[in-house]
């Protein structure tokens, strides 16, 4: 039974008020960690081998199925099942950023990859919660779009602000402004948002291989995998082919950071109403229909590409907004194939599989250009986009929820 419009809307405000200040913070932590941090220690001057290094602060993100069953398994009686580790996990985050913002950058390194595991663990309780709390398909529909949403603004504050901060008043001052969004972050997250208890001490220990062997679950992971690299081949490479056509690298960036994001943001906020009238699983295959048609173009185009800001911009700001689509409906069917007693292990996967074959994906595009040319490189990526969105629309079945869990 579908939920009420009323109920609806009055749970997606309550989930609202409680999960998407922690989406912007670990948005801002992941575009801060992704675009502003390896610029500032260039501008620093640190050696080019340590800026290097910063990339590998990423991994936490992509390796926290490793350590979602812990999650899910170990809870706080007196807090809850995931408000523990949530404020325990953002207190991590607002103590390394206060030590950071007291060193040198280059010196700072080596306490952000703890900052960067706990706030992939934050990401991976707050999943949970997400996907344990929502009732029906409706609910679903809306809080892919949530968590998707949350993310892309708060990479757009972690990346653009938290750079033009820098520029102006210093690094010290930046982390400050970091660490008091992470600070502030969690006050939604009340007392009565989940149910508090011992019932979460006493679950079975989660396993890995639950949700590949559960209906469509294998299909999930591989077909949601196959995107990434897909998609990562192609905006990678859309963006090594803006460099090769000699846009300006200031130019990319607003490309990049600033129409990209705010599209995407726009992106997840249609991907609601469309997860609500079309389903999840038509606004995959339509978003991914979308970008493979994107992808196209700029197969057709290849060097040819007009080397103007204002379409790159309009070009990114398209691919940004289809994909945030994308993959707010992708998540709604994530969620919809976790089991409500491993929420947080079964999502995870799924996410971990997601980053890790972007960044595979983005790693190959270089070599793939270099080997095959433009034009093959974002066919071959519009064919995988496209192919990949249907098989994954195709997953249908959703294991009960647990009764009495409300968000």
């Amino acid at each position: 039974m579908m939920t009420h419009p009323i109920t609806l809307a009055i749970s997606l405000g309550r989930a609202t008020f409680a999960v998407l200040p922690l989406y912007v913070a670990f948005g801002a932590v992941l575009g801060f960690i992704q675009t502003a941090l390896p610029a500032i220690l260039q501008r620093e001057g640190v050696p080019l081998t340590l800026v290097g290094f910063a990339t590998l602060l990423f991994l936490p993100f992509g390796l926290s199925a490793l350590w979602a069953p812990l999650v899910d398994r170990y809870g706080s009686e007196r807090f809850g099942r995931r408000r523990g580790w949530i404020l325990v996990c953002q207190g991590i985050v607002v103590a390394a950023l206060l030590i950071c913002a007291a060193l040198e950058p280059h010196t700072a390194l080596l306490l952000l990859l703890p900052m960067g595991v706990a706030a992939a663990t934050m990401d991976v309780a707050l999943d949970g919660f997400l996907v344990e709390t929502a009732r029906d398909d409706a609910e679903r529909a809306l809080r892919g779009p949530l968590k998707v949403g949350g993310v892309y603004g708060g990479m757009l504050i972690g990346s653009t602000a938290i750079l033009a901060i820098y520029e102006r008043l210093g690094w010290t001052n930046a982390i400050l402004v970091l660490a008091a969004l992470a600070l502030l972050a969690p006050l939604g997250f009340a007392r009565d948002c989940e149910p508090s208890g011992d019932d979460h001490l006493h679950r079975p220990w989660p396993k890995l291989s639950a949700l590949t062997r559960r209906p469509n679950g294998l299909r999930l992971v591989v077909s949601s995998v196959a995107l990434g690299i897909a998609l990562g081949l192609g905006i990678s490479g859309f963006r090594l082919l803006l460099v090769a056509i000699g846009l300006p690298l200031a130019s990319i960036g607003v490309a990049f950071g600033v129409a990209g994001g705010l599209a995407g943001i726009v992106g997840a906020a249609f991907a609601g109403f469309l997860g609500r009238t079309l389903g999840s699983s038509a606004t995959l295959a339509a978003s991914g229909t979308g970008l493979a048609l994107l992808l196209s173009l700029a197969a057709a185009a290849g060097t040819a590409f007009p080397a103007t800001g204002l379409i790159a911009s309009a070009f990114v700001a398209a691919c940004y907004a289809a994909y945030a689509i994308l993959y707010s409906a992708l998540c709604a069917l994530a969620m919809r194939t976790c089991a409500s007693d491993q929420a947080a292990t079964d999502y995870a996967i799924f996410q971990s599989g997601w980053t890790l074959a972007g960044i595979a994906g983005g790693v190959l595009s270089g070599l793939a250009v270099a080997a095959l040319g433009w034009p093959v490189v974002f066919l071959v990526a519009a064919l995988g986009v496209a192919t990949s969105a249907l098989v994954a629309s195709t997953t249908r079945s959703a294991p009960p929820a647990v009764e009495g869990v409300q968000p």
